[in-house]
This record gives structure tokens, C-alpha cells and sequence, in this order.
């Protein structure tokens, strides 16, 4: 604490003043280092009673007193019943780094630990890890941002010349950020094909606990299919969807009381784009 080491092998017990006050107060309980007399105690700091306690800050002055916390007291008004919670620190397991297999590595080390894959053998990406009570889990990926070919569903036979072109990473436990832009450059309109509207795929599929929503645009300046020039969309993935697929729609190009509409048609010579960031499914 403060550069010193204290350590204590017997019991020690503390005496917190009592409160008979109207309003509650908080105390804390630290390790103090006396810097000038060379001395380390246990003490009980008072707070001030107050309608909204708080906590005295500890003192750390370098070369003069320093404090670690290591209990809150709460003290109630009237002498009522105190509560104790434990506030001391404790030091985090080291960060283990590896040069690949970091998974394998990580079953073989405990709960808190977080892990760095170097990716020497390039062959999936660099990263951040972190075993933790839910289990294994990615918590970011670092450097460039992973590639993926999105597709489009629900349609038939797809013409030649759709550029597909997608981009994501993990930016925090269980969940993705992504961008796609899907470009059909050829002079076919792709049409809708059994039920349900035209839809796209994600890199990582999306939790089925929860429906989830997902912004986008279609670029369409020549004004194709009867459609307009810019259209807002909407990707839906439903509660209970266990697929990559998120379901594409629009406001109604016939009455905007309708709301929105299924997007039945891919025009030619236009671009869909999507982006966001989702829960994935991962836990």
C-alpha cells in the first residue's frame, strides 16, 4: 500500500463511534501508513452523518499518510444495526500471452484471466481474450478488421456480377460490429423467392434470445424497380432466430400509413448497405 507492506497475524478489533444522530453515516475501516513515524495501523476513519452519506476519501499523501480501504461501514441513525461490506483489493491474475492456440491455453488456466493471441502463424486474427464465469469469450479483436462475404437469401437464381463485400470484429464480450455493402452491378433486378422478403447474412449469428434491429440504406440513383433513388431499410432478426439471416424491409413505397413493407426486389445497378453493432450468440 503506498510502497509499504503491512501484514497482520493476530485479530484485531475496531471500534466504530456510535451514531445517535437523526441521518445515517458511512465510516471506513483502512491500513494506514504513517510515513514520518515509520508506522502502519488498522483505524476506523468517521464519516459525516448526512440524509445521503458518503464515504470519507482515504488520505494519500506521497511521504506524509496513506490509506487502503479495506471495509465500508454503513451506520444507521438512532445507534441503528451497522453493515459491513469488504472493499479490500485484490491483485489480478497475470495476463497470459500466447503465439497461437489461445483457447487451449485458456481451459488450462482459471476464472479472471484475460488472454492475448499474437496470431504468429497468421492464420485467423490478433485478439484479446477472457475466461470468465460464463466461460471462454473474445472480448475484442485487435488490429484490421475481419473480412466476410455476405450473401443475399431468399431469392432464385442470382445473376453475375454481385459484388459482395462485408467487414466485422468483436468490440466487446458476446458482441459484434459489422458493415456490409452488397452491390448488384449487373442489369438484372433480383427478385424475391418463396416467403418472406429478401434478407442478408451476418458473420456471427445473432443471439435468438432477443429481436434485434439493424439500419441500412438502398442506393439506388437510377431509380430501378420503381423505387426511389435512396431508400431507408431495416433489418429485423426476430426473437427466437437461431440463423445468420436478418429479414430486409422498407416504408411502403404506396402509403407511408402502411408502414413498412418486405423488400421484394434487388434493383440493377444498385448497392444495399447495412451496419451496427449486435449481441451475438457466442454465451
Amino acid at each position: 500500500m503506498g510502497g509499504f507492506y503491512y501484514r497482520s497475524n493476530s485479530v484485531l478489533t475496531v471500534d466504530i463511534e456510535a451514531n445517535p444522530t437523526e441521518k445515517p453515516r458511512v465510516d471506513i475501516i483502512v491500513v494506514r501508513a504513517d510515513v514520518p513515524k515509520g508506522s502502519s495501523n488498522i483505524v476506523a476513519v468517521k464519516g459525516q452523518p448526512s440524509k445521503t452519506p458518503i464515504a470519507p476519501r482515504p488520505q494519500r499523501i506521497a511521504g506524509q499518510r496513506w490509506e487502503m480501504v479495506l471495509h465500508q461501514i454503513s451506520v444507521p441513525a438512532k445507534d441503528g444495526a451497522i453493515t459491513v461490506k469488504q472493499c479490500a483489493p485484490f491483485d489480478a491474475p497475470a495476463r497470459v500471452a500466447t503465439p497461437w492456440n489461445t483457447r487451449a491455453t485458456a481451459a488450462h488456466h482459471g476464472v479472471g484471466n484475460f488472454f492475448y493471441d499474437l496470431d504468429s502463424n497468421n492464420n485467423d486474427a490478433q485478439l484479446e481474450s477472457w475466461n470468465g464465469r460464463d466461460g471462454y469469450m473474445i472480448t475484442r479483436h485487435l488490429g484490421k478488421a475481419k473480412t466476410y462475404v455476405p450473401k443475399i437469401m431468399n431469392t432464385g437464381k442470382l445473376p453475375s456480377g454481385i459484388l459482395y463485400r462485408g467487414i466485422w470484429r468483436w468490440i466487446a464480450p458476446n458482441t459484434v460490429s459489422f458493415s456490409i455493402d452488397i452491390n448488384n452491378m449487373s442489369n438484372t433486378d433480383v427478385k424475391q423467392s418463396g416467403t418472406g422478403p429478401l434478407s442478408f447474412t451476418l458473420p456471427v449469428n445473432p443471439s435468438s434470445s432477443i429481436g434485434q434491429h439493424f439500419s441500412g440504406q438502398l442506393l439506388n440513383s437510377g431509380y430501378n424497380a420503381d423505387l426511389p433513388n435512396f431508400v431507408a431499410l431495416h433489418g429485423m432478426s426476430h426473437l427466437g432466430n437461431k440463423a445468420d439471416v436478418v429479414k430486409i424491409y422498407h416504408p411502403s413505397s404506396k402509403r407511408l400509413g402502411e408502414g413498412l413493407d418486405y423488400l421484394l426486389t434487388f434493383p440493377r445497378r444498385s448497392s444495399i448497405v447495412f451496419s451496427g453493432t449486435y449481441e451475438a450468440n457466442a454465451l
